[in-house]
């Protein structure tokens, strides 16, 4: 996968104390990412709301989900 600089990373700063980072979206010009270390860092997170990834009526992928995977180059099988 081409993401393992990134995890790289991302496993550095957890090792190194980090609770998370923010980063510029790949995805979604001008919008950020949020990525999280850990349960402590997670539990301090309230969940505004929860959305299905896959519609049961048309069993299919929301399309916001297709088009971030398709964007990160993964396969949709």
């Amino acid at each position: 996968m081409r993401y393992s600089s990134t995890q790289d990373l991302a496993r550095d700063l957890a090792t190194a104390g980090f609770d998370g980072a923010l980063y510029a979206s790949a995805q979604r010009s001008g919008s950020d990412c949020l990525a999280l270390f850990g349960a402590a860092a997670i539990a301090t997170v309230s969940l505004l709301r929860a959305d299905p990834l896959y519609d049961l009526a048309t069993k299919r992928l929301h399309r916001c989900v297709a088009d971030a995977t398709r964007g990160a180059e993964l396969p949709i099988i």
